[in-house]
């Protein structure tokens, strides 16, 4: 009887779990798709603001990438009489954002596109021993690259506001350092005489100068590499015509480039502020220089060396002007080596010498006779090492150098006659730059 009984029990007990496992079966999946509509339901309303707030292609048919860097430093300076410390943007290598992309035109041909602006406070090459701030703009903006271009087996052709066909031919540099011939560090540091006075404007980036091109409003046409060579030819204002020849090429484990160029331009030179009244309204002036620089690498040691030189006249049609004439010659050599596995390290030395006879300052197209030297000889010796971090494309960087000047300026139009050796100026830059 009580064995009956508990079989009795026992089936009840298994119809009533399965009872109650088949209702929350039934109940389940009712409140699932109740908190699945709630879920949904947030999730495209979250989804709606980001579209609203997110920047998007204005088409599907031409890529968009976003592109930049954030470079920062420290800068410690001695002139001889006074010494600081700043924190800057380094020029040579300076902060930017940009945006480029292309698309397929045709077969064969490629239609492209690139903006790119310069963001820069405390510039290192606008800074001074009286202004920390460089040229007073603490949030200034500058166009680097507005330009569109045409790319197919004829080469490329470029238009607007672009790198010129001379950007880049006086640093060529396999060894891939952020240090350059030019006074990216320095340009607006004034200089001392030895007897530790300034002539106002007369500024080291005034008597510092590698030729380099820079960038221009214009067209410029690459053709395509043949046998290593490329062909650059650039039209832009003021009637400024360039054309430059680059290669490059590897011959067991030895890597060589070089480039040279050509440029001549008709800067329009006016004569406002202290240059007024100096008989230079409508004169017909004339910029012509030579460029070039080579560099070889040896690929499985690292070591590496670069040349880089260049002269040029600016001749002044007025009467009772000077010429300028500017040249220069540089070299550097070192070491780029991943030794530690994070990335290359770059263990460099350089030494440069700048000549400039006549006129200096053309600032802005602005001709000032108080900025004048009579023959000026500016030495240039330093070094450097950096670290590079392929993990966070990240570099870190340390460098040292010391300006030399002997030379004068005449007093024909400055009362502060400028004569003898200067007192050297010395600076140690470390900073970090960060791409994107």
């Amino acid at each position: 009887m009580i064995g009956g009984t508990m079989k009795t029990t026992s089936r009840f007990a298994l119809a009533a779990a399965a009872g109650l496992f088949v209702g929350a079966m039934a109940f389940t999946p009712a409140k699932a798709a109740d908190l699945g509509g709630d879920c949904c339901a947030d999730l495209e309303e979250r989804v709606a603001e980001l579209e609203a707030t997110t920047v998007r292609k204005g088409n599907r048919v031409v890529s968009v990438q976003l592109y930049g860097q954030v470079n920062r430093a420290l800068m410690f300076w001695d002139d001889g009489v006074d010494s600081d410390v700043y924190e800057v943007d380094g020029d040579g290598s300076g902060t930017r954002i940009g945006v480029r992309g292309s698309g397929a035109l045709m077969s064969g041909v490629e239609a492209g596109y690139r903006l790119e602006w310069e963001l820069q406070t405390n510039d290192s090459s606008d800074v001074s021993q009286f202004n920390h701030e460089g040229d007073g703009v603490k949030d200034g903006i500058a166009l680097r690259q507005a330009n569109v271009y045409l790319d197919g087996s004829f080469g490329r052709v470029t238009l607007g506001q672009q790198s010129s066909a001379l950007d880049g031919v006086a640093q060529v540099n396999l060894g891939g350092t952020f240090a350059v011939p030019d006074s990216t560090s320095v340009g607006g540091f004034l200089i001392r005489d030895d007897n530790e006075n300034v002539t106002p404007g007369f500024t080291w980036g005034d008597v510092i100068f590698d030729g380099d091109g820079g960038r221009n409003n214009g067209i410029r046409y690459d053709s395509p590499s043949l046998a290593g060579f490329i062909l650059s030819a650039f039209w832009g204002e003021d009637d400024l015509a360039q054309v430059a020849l680059r290669f490059s090429k590897e011959w067991n484990s030895v890597r060589v480039a070089a480039a040279v160029g050509y440029g001549l331009s008709d800067p329009d030179l006016k004569t406002e502020g202290p240059g007024a009244g100096t008989g230079l309204e409508g004169s017909d002036d004339e910029l012509e220089w030579v460029v070039g620089s080579v560099s070889a690498m040896h690929v499985p040691t690292g070591i590496f060396a670069m040349f880089s030189a260049h002269d040029s006249e600016l001749d002044y049609e007025a009467a009772g002007t000077d010429d300028l004439e500017r040249s220069h010659w540089y070299v550097q050599a070192g070491v780029n080596k991943n030794w530690t596995g994070m990335g290359s390290t770059r263990i460099f030395g350089e030494y440069g010498e700048h000549e400039t006879e006549g006129a200096v300052a053309i600032s802005d197209g602005v001709f000032d006779p108080s900025f004048l030297t009579g023959d000026a000889e500016a030495t240039v010796i330093g070094g450097g090492i950096e670290q590079t971090f392929d993990a966070a494309a990240t570099d870190v960087y340390l460098h040292v150098r010391n300006y030399e000047l002997d030379g004068d300026t005449p007093d024909e139009y400055v009362e502060q006659e400028y004569e003898g050796d200067a007192e050297d100026l010395t600076t140690v830059m470390g900073g970090m730059r960060v791409k994107f």
